[in-house]
This record gives structure tokens, sequence and C-alpha cells, in this order.
């Protein structure tokens, strides 16, 4: 089964995407399949961080709803939660629209 995972840098408009078999491919494997498509060098002191920008919504506290001044009516605010996959073994469901970012190499 063919699977995609839709992805874009910082700063640019456009998606790619990578072609895995599966329903979900590690971070790590991801990260690699990236630096392939976009030729980035591998022997910097930078890394790539893998964001989801798939969302899930969430309600707020009742300490952050407003109130329609006219129709009095409560508007409840929801907040986008992203999920960044900090280690390379996470599973990254297929479909999945990725945001990708270069960010120092932190020591181990």
């Amino acid at each position: 089964m063919s699977s995609l995972v839709h992805f874009k840098f910082k700063g640019t408009r456009n998606f790619h995407q990578v072609t895995f078999n599966g329903l979900s491919i590690r971070a790590g494997e991801l990260k690699n399949e990236i630096v392939k498509i976009k030729n980035l060098d591998r022997s910097s002191s930078l890394t790539l961080q893998l964001k989801n920008l798939s969302t899930k919504k969430g309600k707020l506290n009742k300490k952050f709803q407003r109130r329609k001044i006219s129709h009095d009516v409560k508007h409840t605010h929801t907040h986008i939660i992203h999920t960044v996959y900090e280690d390379d073994s996470d599973l990254i469901p297929r479909n999945s629209q990725i945001y990708v970012t270069m960010v120092t190499r932190t020591a181990r």
C-alpha cells in the first residue's frame, strides 16, 4: 500500500511529497528522505525539526471565552495543537502535512 506525507519548509509556498509503503513512516526515515529530495548537507551542525500541521482543536478554559455584545452569544475560542516529532522513532501517519524547520543540533 503506497502512502504519502506532504512537507514544506518555512518560507516556501508549495508542499513536496514523500511516498512510502504502510500506514506510517518513522520521523528519522522521513528526515532522510527530505535530505535526499532537497539535496541538503548532512554534515552540518543543523538538523531537521518536524511539526505536524494536521490539527486538532481543543476548547480553551472559560477565562478565555468572550461574549458577542450585540447578540449575547458565547463564543468558545479554540486553539490548535501541533505535534512536534522529537524522537526519530516517532511514527508519522500517512497523509500528514509536515512543517520542516532547520534547527541547531543539540548534544544528547
